[in-house]
């Protein structure tokens, strides 16, 4: 299958223990990019106020840890629900590290806060 954003048709086909080839099913699926904004500015103004990550309803089994530069978890959710503001926090670069499913590889980078 494709990296590409996109929608691709995907063809399964059952084969049992005896051997046994069942009717091909298709299906479409969509694949999209999933790239977190690297800054928020939590400033009141209605704008970027939170952390906002597109399409992490539809990976439940989620994980979102947010480091400071000492390496110090500043937070931590496992049902993320868009509401991170940085609220107590000065104006720094801070590590994201994002767990989306135990198959798949975490994502991880750097997100700048702005007032």
């Amino acid at each position: 299958m494709g990296e590409q954003e996109g929608e691709y048709l995907l063809t399964v086909q059952e084969t049992n223990a005896q051997g046994c080839v069942g009717k091909p099913a298709e299906m479409r699926i969509k694949v999209v990019s999933f790239l977190p904004p690297n800054v928020i500015t939590p400033n009141g103004d209605g704008k970027n106020d939170t952390w906002f990550l597109d399409y992490i309803e539809n990976f439940p089994a989620h994980k979102v840890q947010i480091f400071d530069r000492a390496g110090k978890e500043v937070y931590q959710s496992n049902a993320y629900k868009n509401d991170w503001d940085a609220k107590n926090l000065p104006i720094d670069v801070y590590f994201y590290y994002l767990t989306l499913h135990p198959r798949i590889k975490p994502i991880k980078g750097t997100i700048t806060v702005l007032r």
